[in-house]
C-alpha cells in the first residue's frame, strides 16, 4: 500500500496500476467490454493484479448483461513469473471459483 500510496503522491502509476485500474472500472460500472468470452493462456504465470482483472471481466459487461464465458489455459508445473508475482496457486484453485466456470 505504501508504494500505491507514492504512485499518487508522484502522480505517475506503474503497468500492475494501470491492471488494477482497469479492474475497478468494470467492477464499479464504469467500463463495459462488451465481451462474448474471456480467453486468457498461461494462466498459470497470473499475478494478483492480472487475476482480478480477468475475473472482472468474466463477471461485468458483456453483451446484452450476459457474462462473458471465461476460458484459462494453464499448468502449475510451468509457472515461471514468480518474479512479477506469477501465482500459479490461481490454477490450483481455479475450479473452486464456482459458477464463473460457467456461462450464464
Amino acid at each position: 500500500m505504501r508504494y500505491e500510496a507514492y504512485l499518487e503522491k508522484a502522480r505517475t502509476t506503474d503497468f500492475e496500476k494501470l491492471v488494477l485500474d482497469a479492474a475497478k472500472a468494470l467492477e464499479t460500472g464504469k467500463a463495459e467490454p462488451g465481451l462474448a468470452m474471456v480467453i486468457v493462456d498461461e494462466w498459470q504465470d497470473v499475478n494478483g493484479a492480472q487475476e482480478r482483472f480477468v475475473w472482472a471481466l468474466s463477471r461485468h459487461g458483456g453483451k446484452a448483461g450476459a457474462r462473458p464465458a471465461l476460458c484459462v489455459v494453464g499448468d502449475d508445473w510451468q509457472s515461471i513469473y514468480g518474479f512479477q508475482g506469477g501465482d500459479p496457486a490461481y490454477t490450483r484453485s481455479f475450479a473452486g471459483k464456482g459458477d464463473a466456470c460457467e456461462r450464464t
